[in-house]
C-alpha cells in the first residue's frame, strides 16, 4: 500500500525545490506578518495538503496557437503544469473525453466549482443580440446600451 505524493514531493524529487528552501521561505513569510516562528511549519504544511487550483480552458473562434504553444512549452513543461502545478479539468485538446462527456465535465466544474476556478479563455467569442437581451432581460424593441455593437 503506496502513499500518494504530494506536488511538493514531487518538485524535491525532480530537484527543482529543496523541503528547506520552502520552509524557509514559509518562515520568512510568517515573519513578514509578524507570526510566531511556529507558523511558518504550520503555513508549509497547509501549502504542502492544498488542493491544486482547477482551470478549465475553453475554446471559441481560435486556431488553437494558445494551446500548441501552452504544450510546447519547457519551463515550466505542460506535463509540469498539468500533473504537478494544476488541475486542469476541462481542456478539450488534452482531455480524454468528449462530446456529452467533455460537455458533462464542463457543467460539473462549473456548478460545483461556481467562482473556485480558474476560466482561461482561447480565442474570439461572440454575443449575439438575442443573448445580450436575455441576459439582461430586455424585451425585443427596446433600444439596450452596447447592442448596437
Amino acid at each position: 500500500m503506496g502513499t500518494s505524493k504530494t506536488w511538493l514531493d514531487r518538485a524535491v524529487e525532480r530537484g527543482r525545490l529543496t523541503r528547506r528552501d520552502f520552509v524557509k521561505f514559509c518562515g520568512s513569510v510568517a515573519a513578514l506578518f509578524s507570526l510566531p516562528e511556529v507558523y511558518g511549519s504550520k503555513m508549509a504544511l497547509a501549502v504542502e495538503r492544498a488542493p491544486k487550483p482547477t482551470l478549465v480552458w475553453l475554446h471559441f473562434q481560435e486556431c488553437t496557437g494558445n494551446s500548441e504553444s501552452f504544450l510546447r512549452a519547457s519551463m515550466p513543461s505542460a506535463a509540469e503544469v498539468v500533473l504537478d502545478i494544476l488541475s486542469v479539468d476541462y481542456h478539450e485538446t488534452i482531455m480524454a473525453a468528449a462530446g456529452h462527456q467533455a460537455e458533462d465535465i464542463l457543467k460539473k466544474i462549473v456548478q460545483e466549482k461556481a467562482g473556485a476556478f480558474i476560466a482561461v479563455v482561447e480565442g474570439a467569442w461572440k454575443i449575439t443580440a438575442l443573448e445580450l437581451l436575455e441576459e439582461r432581460r430586455v424585451e425585443p424593441g427596446v433600444p439596450v446600451k452596447g447592442a448596437e455593437k
